[in-house]
This record gives structure tokens, C-alpha cells and sequence, in this order.
């Protein structure tokens, strides 16, 4: 048997929903706070509903729980296919968001910028995880998680580490998923499948990539501010193609 999100069980096409305070959810609930007790902001003592979403996303909250997911999915078939949504996936699944108007989420991506800024102690984290000094170019990185160090966290890699230049977050417009390249671009409003897109103009600091209603933002840097609006959301694959993201 397969985990479903939603829908139909034999849809050939790539699922959107909310992570659920099930079995599933709450495993991922407990594995996170098991790791992060007593960590302010990133422990999540919310006393969930069955049934009901989990909520007050974050960014470091969202790297943990695509983690633990991913290892949920080794563990056990009946999770194969599911993932945080990634910032890629943001963009490609825009219209399928459920709650698209009214919550927030935080995808497992975060950005990084050419200056030093917010968060600098982990921009040089990342940037000493890409086996780079410095970038030129507005970067995209995904496949990092929370590592508890004492009373803080670390980044580090997982084995979905990924780098992508993003010129497109130079400046504030708007961007599309193309499938034929499979990459996120940037184009013109109107454009079918584009979304509005924030960025810093200070091009600065390490920050987190996120949806807020019907627009995606890379410019605050608070990785731990959370509210009861922000979700956790998931796409689940088709099993074939489900290595890819």
C-alpha cells in the first residue's frame, strides 16, 4: 500500500497537499523534536489536531522535516515519492498549492548572496559546503538540514546537496519552471506559469525561499520566525520518477 496525500491512488502526476498530522506527520513531528528539545523556535510543541496541518513553518523547521522525510522514504516504501517541496517545485506546482490564499510555506531551499549580510556565519557554512570562497551569482541550495551544535544548529549537506547559479534573483520579477530545461527562469509578467518573485537589494546574507500567498519571497531573513498560517507542503511523485527533484 501506498501513503497517499490526496487524490487519486493511480494518478500518473505529480500530487501537491499539506503535510497531515496522520501517523506520518507525527513521526516526522517526533523525529524533529527528539533531535531540537528545548531549542527555541525550531522544537515544535504545537499540540496538533488529527487530522489537521502542520503549521508555523519556518526555514530551519522546513530543512529538518525534508530530511526526515526523505529517511522515512528509505525506511519505508509506502512514503517513496514524497518530499518537502523545493523551491524549483514552488514554481513548477505553483497552481496546484492547496491554501495558495491564505498561508505561507517555507520550501527546503534556501538562497545565498555574492555579499556578506544576514546569517553570515552560515552563508559561509554553505558556501564552504559548494567548495567555494565566494559567488558571483545569487545561488540556490537545496539538500542542506539543521545539525544541533549544543544550543544552536549548523548546515549541513545531505546526499540531495545541490548548488544552481540564480541569476533570476538579482532583482525583484518574475520567474517560470521550464520544462524543457527543467530549470526555474526568469520572464516577463503574464508569462504563462509565472509568479512574482521578492529578492534583497542589498543582494546580501543567507536567506529562506519562500511561497506567501501568491507570491514567492527570498528577502527577509529571520530563518525562525513562524506563525500559525505556515505550512509544510509536500509533492509526491510518481513512483518513476521519483529520484528526481
Amino acid at each position: 500500500m501506498v501513503y497517499q496525500l490526496l487524490g487519486n491512488p493511480v494518478q500518473p502526476v505529480p500530487i501537491v497537499g499539506n503535510l497531515i498530522y496522520d501517523n506520518f506527520g507525527r513521526e516526522v513531528l517526533n523525529r524533529h523534536n527528539e533531535r531540537f528539545q528545548g531549542l527555541n523556535r525550531i522544537e515544535d510543541l504545537t499540540h496538533y489536531q488529527e487530522g489537521n496541518p502542520v503549521s508555523f513553518s519556518n526555514t530551519i523547521r522546513a530543512l529538518s522535516y525534508a530530511q526526515i522525510i526523505d529517511e522515512l522514504a528509505r525506511e519505508n516504501p509506502e512514503y517513496a515519492g514524497i518530499r518537502v517541496l523545493t523551491f524549483k517545485d514552488a514554481v513548477r506546482f505553483f497552481s496546484a498549492v492547496p491554501e495558495r490564499d491564505s498561508t505561507y510555506a517555507d520550501t527546503s531551499s534556501i538562497s545565498l548572496f555574492p555579499k556578506e549580510g544576514p546569517n553570515e556565519e552560515l552563508r559561509r557554512q554553505v558556501l564552504n559546503l559548494a567548495e567555494r570562497t565566494q559567488t558571483d551569482v545569487p545561488l540556490v541550495v537545496d539538500g542542506l538540514t539543521p545539525d544541533r551544535t549544543g544550543d544552536s544548529f549548523a548546515l549541513t549537506r545531505t546526499d540531495r546537496f545541490k548548488v544552481t547559479e540564480a541569476p533570476y534573483l538579482r532583482k525583484d520579477g518574475f520567474v517560470k519552471y521550464n520544462q524543457e530545461t527543467d530549470k526555474v527562469e526568469q520572464c516577463k509578467e503574464g508569462d504563462k506559469g509565472s509568479v512574482r518573485l521578492y529578492v534583497p537589494d542589498s543582494q546580501s546574507g543567507l536567506r529562506g525561499l519562500y511561497r506567501d500567498r501568491d507570491e514567492l519571497y527570498s528577502r527577509y531573513d529571520d530563518l525562525l520566525s513562524s506563525n500559525e498560517a505556515g505550512r509544510v507542503q509536500l509533492v509526491q511523485e510518481p513512483l518513476a520518477r521519483a529520484e528526481n527533484f
